[in-house]
């Protein structure tokens, strides 16, 4: 046995006559052991935390986003993205258009990440999972529908079960700007609510889904989209890390 492992017995299990030393010996114990007790419980709850937030995430991102090298939009091409489409690890490709608009609802307006998705996104998303009112919808008939974040709906008053729809504005690319009636510059949509999600905070505040041709008439993008969404298969992308890919045209 070494010395100091001697010299640490020695004094331990020493004799009543160094009774003091036996317990400033017991409490350096017992704080060491509490103190190892307290970082190993931190950091099972960051670790639950992180898991927590990486699952909430994953359900909102694809696992491959493809944009456009340049610019906001482009037109995909299909010829591109068949062998994506061809593959038994991809279970959905979906495009979405997204832009940053003013919206306007019962007197209060506020500035808002509108994201037109397809059909493909409606059924594969994990969002869906996150609704907290309403319905997961985007079209009842051919009245489009938004589902919104919980932060945007309480800040603005959304409601599934109201009937007064949200205005959706964004300035015109091909109507010139009047310094007379600036407004009439803006194109504009409407949308009834049809739910409300939760994910986290950033998200809940400034995210709103509605179906992508909605989209489309309010940019005047006929065929152009914001990304290329690409869903696989469980276990194909190492650890579901969101992967971003630049699409050259």
């Amino acid at each position: 046995m070494s010395l100091p492992l001697k010299i640490a017995f020695r004094y331990l299990f020493a004799r009543k006559s160094y009774h003091v030393i036996n317990m400033i010996s017991g409490i350096g114990m017992a704080g060491m052991a509490i103190g190892t007790a307290a970082l190993v419980i931190i950091l099972s709850v960051f670790n639950g935390f992180n898991n927590l937030v990486s699952e909430s995430l994953g359900d909102v991102y694809p696992d491959l986003v493809v944009r456009p090298a340049t610019g906001k939009v482009f037109v995909p091409d299909s010829a591109s993205f068949r062998p994506a489409l061809d593959s038994d690890d991809v279970l959905a490709l979906s495009c979405s258009l997204e832009e940053q608009a003013f919206l306007s609802y019962g007197g209060k307006q506020s500035l808002a990440r509108v994201k037109g998705v397809d059909e493909a996104f409606e059924e594969t998303s994990g969002l869906q999972g996150h609704l907290v009112d309403g319905l997961w919808l985007f079209y009842r008939g051919q009245r489009p529908l938004a589902v919104a974040g919980s932060a945007l709906a309480a800040s603005m008053g959304l409601n599934p079960r109201f009937v007064e729809p949200v205005e959706i504005y964004f300035p015109s690319r091909t109507t010139p700007l009047s310094m007379a009636n600036p407004a009439a510059s803006l194109r504009s949509v409407k949308a009834l609510v049809s739910g409300v999600f939760s994910v986290n905070a950033e998200l809940d505040a400034k995210l709103m889904l509605v179906p992508i041709g909605l989209m489309r008439e309010l940019l005047e993008e006929p065929e152009a989209v914001s990304s290329v969404e690409i869903w696989t298969a469980p276990g194909y992308l190492p650890d579901s890390h969101i992967c971003n890919a630049n699409y050259r045209i």
